[in-house]
């Protein structure tokens, strides 16, 4: 969320091979699609009121991973030792909760996005410690 978040496009896949190889990838305004994501709580919100629906399910899907001991893997909030701080990244989700925490492989431009993200999270967060 934020003026931070932003998509690795880089480790989307489709069939086990880089979503952005796929030839429908081709000619693709990536900024503009981004955009759209961006902006579609404001389009939700504008609809329905709210977000909560969206807010709910996700929630019933984790707590469904947790209960029945899935091991599904989610982008929850966890602490990533890797980058000293908490982030919304992929985890498989267990009984016990995050079970283990999976290291996306991203590009140089995402790598620098996500450093970005990450010096704004510590900042905020030092104040409180």
């Amino acid at each position: 969320h934020g003026d931070n978040q932003f998509t690795a496009w880089s480790t989307a896949r489709i069939g086990g091979r880089p979503l952005l190889d796929h030839p429908k990838m081709q000619g693709i305004d990536l900024d503009k699609i981004y955009e759209k994501i961006q902006r579609k709580a404001y389009v939700i919100i504008d609809a329905k009121g709210s977000t909560y629906y969206g807010i709910g399910i996700c929630a019933a899907t984790i707590a469904e991973a947790l209960l029945n001991n899935t091991s599904q893997v989610f982008p929850v909030v966890n602490y990533v030792e890797s980058r000293k701080c908490y982030l919304s990244w992929p985890a498989a989700i267990g009984s016990d909760g995050v079970e283990q925490s999976f290291d996306p492989h991203l590009n140089a431009e995402e790598e620098k996005k996500l450093q970005k993200a990450v010096l704004a999270i510590q900042e905020a967060t030092s104040k409180y410690e």
